[in-house]
């Protein structure tokens, strides 16, 4: 619904009959650091413009419709970071915040939480998506390599009903040879996950300049096998 716009209903019962009730309901303003704007040219193919909002009281997402109205926003609920959120293929959104993953639908119901220390053991950050039926988080794994302290990334997978199916952690495909002094101990730093229609995970490391091709359908055999790697100069 767009803000400050009269919207006319109509009560029926669903088996048909005679009008219950009706009246007029106007809505009110926007929040004041959720109002957002689009300026769009030309056309493109994209249903929806999903905006992370991630650094104001509390954490929240924007979508606007593909000529710039504004559709639907969620805030997080209390003061923190919003690192990542997504509509997803079940025209949901997901959102990652302050380590939680949580799920909404259109009239702002949540339908997934998950949570650090109960559901995942790491960390999880920057991007999120859902792809055939699951859902798939960058998340940060501490390890310790030749006496080293390291942070390094992975990706957890869940299922439908938000049970963890899989873990692909970089560190079981590569080791650092030695702190960077650029990066400090943060050497990959993933920023983002994409999946595509076969299952296979495109999953971006911004410290390395890489982006890696890996198998990332949870049921098969070959999962986590890294099937190709770009790596940018430097």
């Amino acid at each position: 619904m767009a803000e400050n716009t009269d919207y006319d209903w109509v009560l029926e019962p669903l088996g048909g009959g005679a009008t219950i009730d009706s009246g007029t309901l106007r809505t009110g303003d926007v929040v004041g650091d959720l109002e957002v704007s689009y300026t769009v040219t030309g056309t493109g193919t994209a249903t929806y413009v999903v905006h992370s909002h991630p650094c104001f009281s509390a954490g929240a997402a924007a979508v606007a419709s593909a000529e710039g109205e504004l559709l639907w926003y969620q805030r997080s609920g209390e003061p923190g970071f919003l690192e990542g959120t997504s509509y997803t293929e079940d025209d949901t959104f997901l959102m990652l915040y302050r380590n939680t993953i949580l799920e909404f639908d259109w009239m702002g119901d949540t339908l997934m939480e998950l949570s650090l220390g109960t559901d995942y053991d790491a960390g999880v950050h920057h991007d999120i998506m859902r792809a055939n039926g699951y859902t798939y988080v960058l998340h940060s794994d501490p390890v310790i390599h030749m006496g080293v302290a390291y942070t390094l990334d992975g990706v957890y997978v869940f299922d439908s009903d938000g049970v963890q199916v899989q873990d692909w952690r970089l560190y079981d495909h590569f080791q650092p040879p030695g702190p960077d002094p650029t990066v400090g101990m943060d050497y990959s730093h993933g920023n983002a996950v994409w999946v595509d229609a076969e299952g296979n995970m495109l999953v971006s490391f911004r410290h390395m300049s890489t982006v890696v091709k890996v198998d990332g359908d949870p049921l098969s055999p070959n999962f986590g096998d890294v099937l190709w790697v770009l790596e940018g100069d430097p």
